[in-house]
């Protein structure tokens, strides 16, 4: 089962630039909404629900990092962007330690309710997309791409 999770999140990855191109300058909010959906249905609960919310979280993380990478990368430019990738991961990684005492202490204030990671789920996707709302997305040119990579190759060979 877990291999089929990995599976559909590498299929987010493999389709993040189809997402992109497709979404044009709504990139922003595709994964949020598919992170909220995909909590939404865990909280729902049965096996379709779990299936389908934990096939829709995989995929948004697999949308979702490329996306974050991808536009903080293009936003530092160049000679910065080596150090974005390594200062996301570390966010992302640090957040995924963070958010269970983030919602022990919610849980403590707010009581106890039914599924608390599930809502915990749906309100950090609400906020991920009242966030991503605020990004300027910068969409790539094809052209731009391809001078950007052929200009990383002549660097690295030198």
């Amino acid at each position: 089962m877990r291999f089929f999770f990995c599976v559909v999140a590498a299929v987010g990855g493999f389709l993040f630039f189809r997402i992109m191109k497709a979404a044009k300058g709504m990139t922003k909010v595709v994964s949020p909404v598919i992170f909220l959906l995909g909590f939404v249905f865990l909280y729902l609960g049965g096996w379709v629900g779990t299936l389908l919310g934990s096939a829709l979280v995989g995929f948004a993380n697999g949308a979702g990092v490329p996306f974050v990478i991808s536009q903080g990368s293009m936003k530092a430019g160049k000679t910065a962007a080596s150090t974005v990738m390594p200062l996301v991961s570390a966010a992302l990684y640090l957040s995924q330690f963070v958010s269970p005492f983030l919602m022990t202490g919610a849980s403590a204030v707010l009581g106890n309710f039914r599924h608390p990671a599930y809502l915990f789920g749906m309100v950090l996707s609400i906020l991920f997309l009242l966030w991503s709302l605020t990004i300027k997305v910068i969409v790539p040119k094809p052209l731009e791409l391809a001078a950007e990579l052929e200009e990383q190759k002549t660097a690295s060979h030198s």
